[in-house]
């Protein structure tokens, strides 16, 4: 028997229980040591099949800003369930104050000869490298919750990393991120799982962890479990025999030396990376990719971001990339991603998903001011989407990157050629194999506090898209859509769009797509957001469905196009703006990517 257990029936068995107190004691041990064994079997029971596999990652294509492609099934391994992809999470962006280093510098050409306030945040206080794409959003605000559920599940990420390494455990962001998962879940979603980093207050940290969100069996399905139990990245020598016995622990390396390590996983190191193993050295475990590193460039010691002389975005190859512009390539993540996949571990942790604010850390007014973990766009090391800069591209670079790493699942195609008569059931999609499905709740109003004095409404989500299906026969490409509800369609611009990429050499296109359907008609790509008429389209709308039949001699496809990318679009907002499609109305499936599907 577990001995966390044995000293639980001891005190059962040898405590006396002759007064009222110590009756009441004896009752209330009784009732933890039940509470313990029901959390402990319960978690034995999900534990196995919860960590059985990892998600496959979608069949989503598209390009980025850059134009290079994610890959395409065949042009990677097949699907591998023993592989898994975590991201660097950071629940801590409360209600501070909004000072944005980006601004900062730009208003002030002299502001790195002090650190005085202004034109700095007042002393010890946090400041923004630059400005998410989302806002400067709080950490609980669920409509961020939510979209960071679906771009991380459409990336392939298995699981979140959530920061407590500071001894914060951010409650009651994590409460909300569990209610917003758990709801995408049980719609039939796959949402990442979450487990936490510790380190200082470790033993105290890591007991609230245990305490707050796992005793109580808050959400289990959302527990990234490793080797049987839910992992928790905690040294195992300051853990409390509850947490030692209840989690798969490993310890968090900091990069103060760089050496491969047993059962300790790292997230930063110097290229090539070193990397953690569990029994056989020779077989790595866990492998850390970071967008960028706040170690020197020659030495690989810590060194401070805002010191131009830490490996940032554009360090690759030993040096730096001085192209003004080189930090959109993500030169420094490619290098280590390439060195990940040569490694081939069971477990990729991107370092990281949405740090953005650092802590000015100089007192002396006098001298600069200094920031160790971020500092702009060039010195930091998030993934997630930011306004101008590099805008996705680096989510983009993540996702292909994860398929190369886990492999694909092959791309659906319909079983047999069927015409489906447009003005027929919607019944005759049932047997279409062809399936693909959209987030739902993408259309959730937005009405939230952010940072400092910033509050931020969206209320442009209409029709909320689900499931969609394509097939063909010789003579058309048929396509369906089903929404969460009723269709709404409006006198108005910005109705429901479906955008068309055939990959035909040669031809306009817009964003990789070189047809728009909409308003009854199909449209060629003039070049950019310029379209004209080629064709009619014949359409139906019932209830919350809508079919189509695109005339294959109109789409050209006789000029033997294979392969067929598609998304739908409804009401956005900034036409000609494939960004847009990140916040406003809908888009199935979301910002750059497309459904994937092989012509016979």
């Amino acid at each position: 028997m577990k001995p966390i257990l044995l000293r639980i029936l001891f005190r059962l068995v040898f405590i006396p229980s002759n007064s009222q107190r110590q009756r009441d004691h004896f009752q209330s041990t009784c009732l933890a040591a039940a509470m313990l064994w029901g959390t402990l079997v319960f978690a034995a029971l999900v534990g196995n099949h919860a960590a059985a596999q990892s998600a496959a990652p979608p069949l989503l294509i598209g390009n980025d800003a850059l134009g290079r492609s994610m890959p395409l099934p065949q042009e990677v391994r097949p699907f591998r369930s023993d592989r898994y992809v975590g991201i660097f999470y950071f629940a801590w962006m409360q209600n501070i104050p909004v000072h944005d280093i980006s601004m900062i510098l730009k208003q002030h050409p002299d502001a790195m000869t002090t650190s005085a306030t202004p034109p700095w945040g007042r002393k010890k206080s946090f400041h923004f490298w630059g400005e998410p794409l989302f806002g400067y959003y709080r950490s609980d605000d669920p409509w961020v919750l939510r979209r960071h559920a679906a771009l991380l599940s459409d990336a392939g990420v298995d699981f979140l990393v959530l920061d407590a390494t500071n001894g914060l455990i951010y409650q009651n962001v994590v409460l909300k991120m569990m209610e917003v998962f758990e709801e995408q879940r049980l719609a039939g979603e796959h949402v990442p799982q979450i487990t936490f980093m510790v380190n200082s207050r470790a033993k105290q940290t890591a007991e609230r962890i245990y305490e707050t969100f796992y005793q109580q069996a808050r959400s289990p399905e959302l527990w990234f479990r490793w080797q049987g139990k839910p992992l928790l990245i905690c040294d195992p020598e300051k853990a409390s025999d509850e947490v030692l016995e209840f989690f798969t622990l490993r310890k968090a390396h900091w990069p103060f030396k760089l050496d491969n390590t047993q059962n300790a996983w790292h997230w930063e190191s110097t290229y090539p990376q070193v990397y953690s193993y569990d029994k056989d050295p020779s077989q790595p475990e866990q492998v850390n990719v970071s967008v960028g590193q706040n170690l020197h460039q020659d030495s690989g010691r810590v060194e401070m971001m805002s010191s131009g002389k830490a490996r940032g975005r554009s360090f690759s190859d030993g040096k730096v990339d001085t192209r003004e512009d080189a930090f959109l390539d993500g030169l420094n993540f490619q290098e280590q991603w390439e060195y990940a996949l040569k490694l081939d571990p069971e477990v990729t942790f991107v370092t990281g998903w949405n740090e953005w604010i650092a802590m000015q850390l100089n007192d002396d007014e006098s001298g600069s001011p200094v920031f160790c973990d971020q500092f702009d766009v060039e010195n930091s090391r998030d993934v997630e989407m930011m306004k101008g800069g590099y805008g996705d591209n680096y989510y983009m670079q993540m996702s292909a990157n994860i398929r190369r790493f886990k492999g694909m699942q092959p791309a659906p195609t319909s079983t047999d050629n069927k015409t489906i008569d447009i003005k027929g059931s919607m019944a005759q999609w049932d047997d279409v194999s062809a399936t693909y499905r959209d987030h739902v709740h993408d259309t959730d109003p937005r009405d939230f506090d952010g940072c400092g004095r910033y509050h931020y409404t969206i209320h442009t989500g209409r029709n909320d898209f689900h499931v969609a299906k394509v097939t063909e026969d010789a003579d058309n490409v048929y396509f369906y859509m089903q929404t969460r509800e009723t269709i709404s369609e409006p006198q108005d611009s910005n109705g429901m769009r479906l955008l068309i990429d055939l990959d035909i050499p040669g031809q306009q296109n817009w964003e990789g797509f070189e047809f728009l359907v909409r308003g009854g008609k199909i449209e060629r790509c003039q070049g950019g957001w310029s379209w004209e008429t080629v064709g009619r389209v014949v359409e139906r709308t019932e209830g919350n469905q809508r079919h189509l039949a695109l005339s294959k001699e109109v789409l050209d496809l006789e000029s033997g196009s294979k392969t067929l990318g598609f998304k739908w679009i409804d009401n956005a907002q900034s036409a000609g703006d494939i960004m847009d499609t990140y916040t406003n109305g809908d888009a199935a499936p979301g910002g750059r990517f497309r459904f994937y599907y092989e012509l016979k």
